[in-house]
This record gives C-alpha cells, structure tokens and sequence, in this order.
C-alpha cells in the first residue's frame, strides 16, 4: 500500500485529535497551572541558556556554578539556545517557559506519533489507540512532563518527527529521507540519547526496507547518517576547539547506554534491567505484557519490522530505556488489538446508527476510565520545593556575600540541589550536576549520595561533611529545616559555626 493511499483525508484524523485533546491537554496544563513552579529539575538548564544569553548567542566556553564552579559547555545546544532565543526576544520569564514549554513539546509531539502510527499501523484506529498508550504511558509521561522536558521533550518530537519521515520513505515516499535524516541530526543537537535511539530505528527500518544487507542498503544509511551529521559536526568542532575531545570520552561512559553486556553479564542483573525498563510499575507491566504478547504474534505472522524495533529499543535503551520501550510498546500493543478484534468492531458498526452510537459511547466511556486512571499519579504530585523561600534566600545572599563564596546545601531532596546553584549563583561544595563532563562523575556521585543520606539521617559518620568544611574561607552551611535531621543541626552548631540572622521559613544558614 503506498503512503498517498494510507494518509487519506484529514478530517477524521482532525476530530480523533480532538478527543486525545480532550484527555490529555487538562493533564498537561492544568496542574502546572495551579502550582506555578516547574516540577522536577531544570536549574542547570535554565542556566545554559542564560549563558547563551551573556555571551550574545555566541557559543559559550563554560556554564557557571554548576560541576564545582564550572564546566565545559559541551551539551548538546540547541533547547538551550531556543530557550534563550524565546525569553530573550519575546521577554518570556524563564520560569513559565520551563513550566509550559515541555507541555506544549509533548502536546506536538502527541501528533506527530499519532500521524506516524497511522502511516505504520495503516490504520486510524490503531493511531488512536496507540497514542492513547503512548499518552498514558509512565514512560512518556515521566520522563517529558517535567521541567527537564525543555530539553527531554524537544529531543522526543524531533525523534518522532525523524521517525514520521522515515515511515513515509520506508512506504516510497523518496524525499522524506532526507527530512528524516535532518530532523534525527536535530535530535542528536537536543538529546544525546534520543539521537542513539532514532539510529538504531533508521538501521531496522531501512534494512526492512530492502531485506538485504547490500549496497544499496548501506548507501541509503550513509545518506541517512551524512545529512544528519551536517547539523552535528559544526557543534562537535566547536566544542573540540574549546576543549578538544575530553568532555566527549568523560560523558562516554555515565549514562549506561548500549551497556547491554553489563546487563546480561549475570542472571541477577539481567532481572535489574528487566525491572527497569519493563516492570517498573504497574502500567507498564501491563502495557509490556501487551506488546509481548504482540510480539509474539507479529512473529508468527512472519511480521518482523515491529518485533525487532522492539529488540534492538529493549538492546539499547539503557536503564532509562523505559521512555523508549513506551513507544514501541504502545504501537505494538494497538496493531495486535486492531488485528485481533478489528472484525468484531466493524460487525457493530455495520448495524444501524443507534448500535454505532452506543458502541462509540461505550468505547469514549472505556477510553474515559483507562486514561483517567492512568493519570492520576500526575494531579497528585506536589511540588517538593518552596520557590518563595529559594528566591529569598537568592536575594539575601546576593545582597550580603562575595563572589568567591562556596555553599554546602545539607537538604535530602534532591531536586532542591539541583535547581540552588541557578538560583543562588554560588556554586556548592558537593554536587554531582554537570559532573559527567569533568571526568569526576563516580566520585563525585557517591559525595552527593553520602550528602543526602546524612541530611535524611544523621549517625556518627556523618560528622565529616561537617568537619571537612570547618576553617573553609567564605564557606556557608545552608539547612532546609524540614528536610534534615535535628541532630545535624546540634553537630553543627558543636563544631562552632555561627547561625545567621535571617527571615525564612525554610533555610538557616551557618558561617564559620
């Protein structure tokens, strides 16, 4: 069937939007609305794109405050610049655009699968139901509506939209290869792990393509890899001029992508990376349970495409992969119902437009009660920092200490460490944010854990994050009062560091 004949009017499509609209735009504005502060984290984002600002949108050297008070600026740039282009030009406070921007991202990107789903499944039933699960789905959801989806969400819809393309190619249409190819280069200049993702989707799709590994084959994904490396390969050479490879081989190793061997090298780990990425809650053991048993049947139809997307995603997701298995998952699990009770379906609504309407009533009732349910985890959340408090004590300090002044943040919420260096402009004693670009991320890390378990319980161990600072110059103690233990706080004050006077209901801060 070609891609002309299988994308058809778009007047139905346009009123199946309408309904996913329905259920999915409260749960993407409405909470957010009512908080007023992004959940998750985006501090060292947020502070990226105010350096692209400082350096009038030339490419920045480094990123202040962050990594021990500085690091490389070798994240991938383009979310960054794009933030900085929206509140820069158009006077967009940065907080509301990290607040909407991942909703609005994942709202695109909702229609962009929908389309995509169509053209694969060739069905719009079946884009229907699979961007319901994809919707839904914890893996999705998670991972994208949260503040970090300035950068997470922005790489999703590019991904998508890459994937859009390379559907339409793999159908014949000839010119949408290169859209592909140009929109995964896009991805990989948002999102490192996205652009791992969408090569891995290229290689399948292409081979199935042509059902041969030949030249032909091979041409088509160096074309493929060409026109997507002509957007990245200006940024590599820039970075590499700055501060040559080393940032690449430092971040190479410490988000466990294709560390598949690692995985599978004992049967105890094997279970971990299963749970991780398939079982990780109840959803996703059923929306995983589903597609495998899709799998399973695709396979006995001789259906391979979708089978081994669903391979070589589970391969090399990594233990983050449960974003990625969502996708796929959702589309399998939608062509395995659509194939299986497709016939049912089409008996009831041969009948008379009575029976048609109570069977789409019944079938809007069911889609009703399943994403309601599945989205109830997102009007329960609340925010897990105090925004009024942080920007106080942002003011306090900027009013009252030096530049060269270092902080160590003695709070069990691991978001709250996060966004304190953006928003305070000091940068903290122990942090692991940013760390993956120095080369000092494992050391580092097991610091900031340490941090945190003390601040949640305080033993005798503990006592060393409070030595380790006495006698430090310009050094400052800051306690979120309802996030550590009273008995820290006694130790503190032991070891002879004064309290400062100061109005706020959250922090206290102790100089030596």
């Amino acid at each position: 069937m070609t891609y002309t004949k299988i994308y058809g009017s778009l007047k139905k499509d346009i009123i199946l939007l309408l309904i996913l609209a329905v259920f999915s735009v409260p749960y993407l504005f409405k909470f957010k609305i009512r908080v007023g502060f992004p959940p998750g984290y985006a501090g060292l984002y947020a502070q990226m794109a105010e350096e692209v600002v400082k350096n009038n949108f030339a490419y920045p050297d480094t990123i202040s405050y962050y990594g021990g008070g500085s690091i490389p600026f070798a994240y991938p740039p383009l979310s960054f610049y794009l933030m900085a282009l929206i509140v820069n030009v158009f006077q967009v406070n940065s907080m509301v655009y990290i607040l909407f921007a991942p909703s609005i991202f994942l709202g695109m990107t909702y229609i962009a699968f929908y389309f995509t789903t169509k053209i694969l499944l060739k069905s719009r039933l079946g884009a229907f139901l699979a961007t319901l699960f994809f919707i839904t789905s914890s893996g999705i959801m998670g991972y994208h509506y949260s503040a970090e989806g300035i950068t997470r969400t922005l790489a999703l819809l590019l991904i998508i939209g890459s994937l859009f393309f390379l559907t339409k190619y793999y159908y014949g249409n000839k010119r949408s290869l290169v859209y592909s190819a140009l929109l995964w280069g896009s991805a990989a200049l948002t999102h490192p792990t996205y652009a791992v993702y969408g090569a891995f989707n290229a290689l399948v799709v292409l081979f199935y393509k042509k059902r041969k590994l030949n030249i032909t084959y091979l041409s088509e994904i160096s074309k493929f890899f060409i026109y997507g490396a002509l957007l990245v390969i200006p940024w590599i050479l820039i970075v590499v001029s700055k501060h040559s490879f080393t940032p690449f081989i430092n971040v190479s190793g410490t988000h466990d992508t294709l560390n598949i061997l690692n995985h599978i090298s004992s049967f105890h780990n094997f279970y971990d990376y299963i749970n991780a990425i398939l079982l990780a809650k109840h959803e996703t053991v059923i929306l995983t349970s589903a597609s495998l048993i899709g799998v399973l049947y695709l396979f006995l139809k001789k259906d391979f495409l979708m089978p081994s997307l669903f391979l070589v995603t589970f391969l090399t997701g990594g233990l983050e992969g449960q974003r990625f298995m969502a996708i796929i998952s959702s589309v399998i699990t939608a062509k395995f119902l659509i194939e299986i009770f497709s016939p049912i379906l089409k008996s009831f609504f041969a009948k008379t437009r009575l029976v048609k309407a109570v069977t789409f009533t019944l079938l809007l009732m069911i889609v009703s009660l399943f994403v309601f349910n599945r989205m109830t985890e997102i009007t329960m959340y609340k925010s897990s920092i105090d925004y009024a408090s942080i920007q106080k004590l942002a003011d306090y300090l900027n009013k009252n200490t030096s530049e060269s002044t270092s902080y160590l943040l003695l709070s069990s919420n691991l978001i709250e460490h996060e966004w304190f260096p953006y928003f305070i402009k000091m940068f903290p004693v122990v942090n692991s944010f940013g760390r993956e670009w120095t080369g000092d991320y494992n050391d580092e890390g097991k610091r900031f854990n340490w941090l945190l378990s003390c601040s949640d319980k305080f033993v005798a161990d503990c006592k060393d994050i409070i030595r380790i600072n006495n006698g430090e110059p310009n050094r400052l103690l800051i306690l979120n009062i309802k996030q550590v233990d009273i008995n820290l706080e006694r130790e503190i004050k032991t070891n002879g560091w004064k309290k400062v006077n100061i109005q706020n209901e959250i922090y206290t801060i102790y100089e030596n």
